[in-house]
């Protein structure tokens, strides 16, 4: 007999983060002048706020692609109540 293994419910295989998500996000980051290519200190806070792990110098795109749709949800609420601070 084989046991069935399960992911949490909250695991990236689950629940990804969807290409329009990822897109409205770079778009938010562009916006607010952040690089939109490679992950930078600049995206420090954002991320940690958004419980994103990041690598200074890592893609962006597969940084956002490693993102649930909690996560990448975080992030664009982060950066729309900082681009409202302006």
């Amino acid at each position: 007999m084989i046991a069935a293994v399960s992911k949490p419910a909250n695991s990236t295989a689950n629940n990804p983060s969807t290409p329009h998500q990822r897109l409205y996000a770079r778009t938010l980051l562009r916006d607010q002048e952040l690089p939109v290519n490679k992950v930078t200190v600049l995206h420090r806070d954002l991320f940690a706020r958004a419980g994103i792990e990041w690598r200074d110098g890592a893609d962006l795109d597969g940084t956002l692609c490693a993102c649930t749709r909690a996560q990448i949800s975080r992030l664009i609420d982060q950066l729309r109540e900082d681009d409202g601070d302006e």
